[in-house]
């Protein structure tokens, strides 16, 4: 075999690694490519559901329970209120404290959560 022809074989040899070397490349880019259009394609589900829904705020779901539900806030909030001590609340000023099983959190001489 002639120096030239083992050159050529040589480059042959190269040029085919590098070929399958390619097309291993290409198929990991490909399955990649494929994820990241399911992950989008995902995305873009969600997005648009999002749309679907409304959002309900918690003035709405309050005037709801008072005025569908007919549930008399204006007392329950005195019935909580009498629970309280406002004596010691001024005294003690913000504080969080236990409160019939839950916790119970005063700013500013306000009940603003219960939780």
């Amino acid at each position: 075999m002639t120096n030239k022809i083992k050159k050529l074989e040589h480059k042959k040899d190269f040029l085919k690694k590098e070929k399958d070397r390619l097309i291993k490349d290409q198929s990991n880019i490909q399955r990649k490519i494929a994820n990241i259009n399911k992950e989008l394609k995902e995305i873009n589900k969600e997005i648009k559901d999002h749309d679907k829904n409304i959002e309900i705020s918690d003035h709405a779901m309050l005037r709801y329970i008072e005025r569908v539900l007919d549930v008399d806030v204006e007392s329950l909030k005195k019935e909580l209120s009498s629970k309280l001590s406002k004596t010691d609340i001024v005294k003690i000023g913000d504080c969080d404290f236990p409160f019939n099983g839950h916790k119970a959190i005063i700013r500013n001489k306000n009940l603003i959560t219960i939780y």
